[in-house]
């Protein structure tokens, strides 16, 4: 004697009824973990941008101090130019601020004093490529004022 069961699968099934399809799970944002750090960074760069914008002597010096030690790297590159043909000097800068899965960055362009030009905030997960963070205008300022505080040469 066979013992009762109450599954689903036991239930003979109705004649010319459709078999039910499992639904697709939802699709995975592959740098979602990286996007929410980028937001993060994005958030600790506006507080350290208004303290050394709006705040007293004190608390810009603190700013400043806190903006300078925070990149884990600040990098710079030249121009594409064939070599000796010009004396060179940086064209683009890179400022990483956090590494490994996910890593975020700023990366902007520099001006013939090597001063910033713009600037773009980047993230990237394990094994994806660097994908550029879409920001409102306000942001895009303050991430150039954050990026104008460094010395990059020249």
């Amino acid at each position: 004697m066979k013992p009762a069961s109450n599954t689903r699968a036991d239930k003979p099934r109705k004649k010319n009824a459709k078999p039910r399809r499992m639904k697709a799970p939802p699709p995975v944002d592959e740098l979602s973990r990286a996007k929410r750090q980028a937001i993060a960074q994005l958030a600790s760069i506006r507080e350290a941008v208004h303290s050394l914008t709006h705040g007293k002597d004190k608390d810009r010096d603190a700013a400043r101090d806190r903006i300078l030690e925070d990149p884990l790297s600040v990098e710079v590159r030249p121009d594409w130019h064939l070599p000796g043909s010009i004396e060179s000097h940086p064209g683009e800068f890179c400022i990483l601020l956090s590494w490994g899965g996910p890593a975020v960055r700023l990366i902007g362009e520099l001006d013939e004093l090597s001063q910033p030009l713009n600037a773009r905030l980047e993230c990237q997960d394990w094994f994806q490529p660097w994908t550029s963070v879409g920001v409102t205008a306000d942001d895009e300022t303050t991430l150039l004022e954050y990026a104008r505080c460094f010395y990059f040469g020249g």
